[in-house]
C-alpha cells in the first residue's frame, strides 16, 4: 500500500514538474517573441538558461561585465533576464544621440515591481508621460524660487557648515567615521528647502529618519531582482526585504511627511510660504482655482519629498565621503587644496560660490572625485516609448534602457589613465578649469537630476569649509583605507574612518 502511494506521488511529482517546465518554457516564448528569430536587436550574450537568461552571468556590481560585453559586442548590447529585454546603453556618443538628441523616444520610465512597492508611480522618479513633464516643471520652478527668496540656497548651506564644523570638531582628533555627520549636515540642507527647517544632529526623531531612509536605500537593491521575477515577490519569508521595505516606507510616510504636510495644510498661508510643501500647495490651490486640469495633489506632493530627501541625501553624502577619503590618502592633493583656499580666501572668512571661478584645484579635485567615483554609475530604467532604429538595430518598444554613465566616466579613450585619481586633467596649462562635455555624473537630457545645482553647491561649500579649517589623515597605526566601492543604490566608499586635526596645529599643511 505505501509502495503505491509512493508510486503516485512519485508520478505525481514528475507530472508537476513537467508542467512547470512546459510553462516555464511558454512564459519564456511569450516574453520573448524575437528569441531565435532575427529581429537585428541588438547584440549581446546568449541567454544561458530559459526563464533566468542572462542573470547568472552578471555579479552584483554589474559594471565589470558590462566592460567585457562592450568590448566585445559594441556600444549596444542586448541581456534577456527573467520576462524583460534590456537594452544596455555605452559610450558618449551613443547616450549622448539617444538621451539628449532623440531623448524624447526614452524619456519614459519603465514601470518596475520594486517602483509599484515603494508607493506607486506617482511624484517624478517613477512616472513618465504628461504626470512626470508638469511635476517637473513645477518641482524645477519652485526650487528655484526657494533660491531666490529670503534665504537662499547657499544661505542654508553657510549656515548648517557651522554645525557640521562644529561636529567634526567635538571629535578632537580621534578617529572617527564621517558618515554620518555628512548625512546629517546634507539631509538638513533638504530637510530645510523642503519643510522650512533643520534639526539638532542628536536629535531622535531625525535620526530615526536617516535610519529609515539608509534601511529603505539598501533593501531596494535586493528588491529590484523581483522587476525580472516577480513570483519571488510571493516566496514564504522576506528573503528579498520585500515586506521590510514596505513597512519603512509606510513608517517614513507616518512619522514625518504627511504629519509635515498636514501642518501645512492646516496652517495654509498664502503670502508665508517659505518651503517646498508649502509652495507646492500655493501652486496647487491657484491652478485648480483657476479650474485647470492639473496633476498636482497631496499624494504626489508626498511621493516628491520622500524622493528629495532620500535621493539629495544619498549621492551628496556618497561624494563628500569620497572626497574625504581621497584627500586623506592624497596628502600631496589636500595640501594643494588648502593653498588654493589660503590664497584666494584666506582664513578671514568662508568661501562663498563666488568663489568657485577662483578655486581653480578645489574645483579640479571635486570633478575628478565626481567622474572616479561615479555615484550613480547606472541611470534608473527607462522604457522605449516606441519602435527606433539606431545605428542598424532595432530598439522595440516597452524595452528596457538601462544606461550605462559608467562606461564613459571611465572610459580609456578619454580619460587615458581612468582608475587615477588625477585632478590636474581638469586643469590646463595656463591654469583654467577644463570643462568636458564626457563628465556626466547627473546623467543627460530630459531625465537628467534636476537637484544637481543644489548639488553642486553643497558639494563645494561643505568641502572648501571643512579643508579650510581641518587637516585630515589616516588612522594612525592602522592600514590605510581601501578605495574600495560598495555597490548599491549609491555607489559609495566602503567605511572609514579619518582623523581631523585644526589648521592651527603644527603643520598644518
Amino acid at each position: 500500500m505505501l509502495d503505491a502511494i509512493g508510486d503516485v506521488f512519485v508520478c505525481s511529482s514528475v507530472t508537476w514538474a513537467l508542467q512547470i517546465v512546459l510553462v516555464s518554457l511558454l512564459w519564456w516564448r511569450s516574453a520573448y517573441p524575437w528569441s531565435g528569430v532575427p529581429s537585428r536587436v541588438p547584440p549581446g550574450p546568449r541567454p544561458m538558461i530559459p526563464i533566468l537568461g542572462n542573470f547568472l552571468q552578471l555579479e552584483i556590481d554589474p559594471r565589470k561585465q558590462f566592460a567585457k560585453f562592450r568590448r566585445r559586442y559594441g556600444d549596444l548590447f542586448s541581456l534577456y533576464i527573467g520576462n524583460k529585454h534590456i537594452i544596455v546603453l555605452n559610450g558618449f556618443e551613443t547616450l549622448q544621440d539617444l538621451l539628449v538628441k532623440r531623448g524624447y523616444k526614452l524619456s519614459d520610465r519603465l514601470e518596475t515591481n520594486s517602483m509599484e512597492m515603494l508607493g506607486g508611480f506617482k511624484g517624478i522618479i517613477s512616472t513618465s508621460g504628461k504626470l512626470w513633464r508638469e511635476q517637473r516643471t513645477v518641482s524645477l520652478a519652485l526650487l528655484q524660487k526657494l533660491d531666490s527668496g529670503k534665504q537662499s540656497t547657499e544661505d542654508k548651506i553657510q549656515e548648517e557648515s557651522v554645525y557640521l564644523l562644529d561636529a567634526i570638531a567635538k571629535e578632537n582628533g580621534m578617529a572617527f567615521d564621517p558618515n554620518l555627520l555628512l548625512r546629517n549636515a546634507v539631509s538638513n540642507i533638504t530637510c530645510n528647502m523642503l519643510f522650512g527647517q533643520r534639526y539638532d544632529y542628536d536629535s531622535d526623531h531625525f535620526q530615526l529618519v536617516l535610519c529609515i531612509i539608509s534601511e529603505t536605500l539598501k533593501t531596494v537593491g535586493i528588491s529590484t531582482a523581483m522587476n525580472y521575477f516577480p513570483f519571488l515577490e510571493y516566496l514564504p519569508g522576506d528573503v528579498f526585504g520585500v515586506g521590510k521595505m514596505k513597512a519603512n516606507v509606510k513608517k517614513f510616510n507616518e512619522i514625518i511627511v504627511d504629519p509635515v504636510i498636514k501642518h501645512n495644510i492646516d496652517n495654509y498661508d498664502p503670502d508665508n510660504c517659505n518651503s517646498f510643501i508649502a509652495l507646492y500647495l500655493k501652486e496647487m490651490y491657484a491652478r485648480r482655482d483657476a479650474g485647470e486640469e492639473t496633476t498636482l495633489d497631496v499624494e504626489n506632493l508626498e511621493h516628491i519629498v520622500t524622493e528629495i530627501l532620500a535621493a539629495g541625501t544619498e549621492a551628496t553624502t556618497s561624494t563628500l565621503r569620497w572626497l574625504l577619503l581621497f584627500m586623506a590618502t592624497n596628502p600631496e592633493v589636500q595640501a594643494k587644496c588648502y593653498q588654493d583656499v589660503q590664497r584666494h580666501v584666506g582664513n578671514g572668512r568662508k568661501p562663498v560660490l563666488t568663489d568657485h571661478d577662483n578655486l581653480i584645484y578645489v574645483q579640479a579635485v571635486i570633478t575628478e572625485t565626481s567622474r572616479l567615483a561615479a555615484v550613480i554609475p547606472l541611470g534608473a530604467p527607462r522604457s522605449v516609448t516606441e519602435d527606433m532604429w539606431y545605428k542598424g538595430y532595432r530598439l522595440p518598444r516597452n524595452s528596457m534602457i538601462i544606461t550605462n554613465l559608467d562606461s564613459v566616466l571611465m572610459d580609456e579613450k578619454i580619460w587615458g589613465d581612468p582608475k587615477v585619481f588625477r585632478p590636474e586633467r581638469f586643469i590646463s596649462e595656463d591654469g583654467k578649469l577644463i570643462h568636458r562635455e564626457e563628465l556626466i555624473p547627473f546623467s543627460m537630457g530630459k531625465r537628467k537630476c534636476m537637484a544637481e545645482t543644489t548639488a553642486k553647491s553643497e558639494v563645494f561649500l561643505f568641502f572648501s569649509h571643512m579643508i579650510q579649517r581641518f587637516r585630515f589623515i589616516t588612522e594612525p597605526e592602522k592600514p590605510a583605507p581601501l578605495i574600495e566601492s560598495v555597490f548599491a543604490a549609491t555607489n559609495a566608499p566602503q567605511a572609514f574612518k579619518i582623523c581631523a586635526f585644526p589648521r592651527s596645529t603644527p603643520n598644518q599643511i
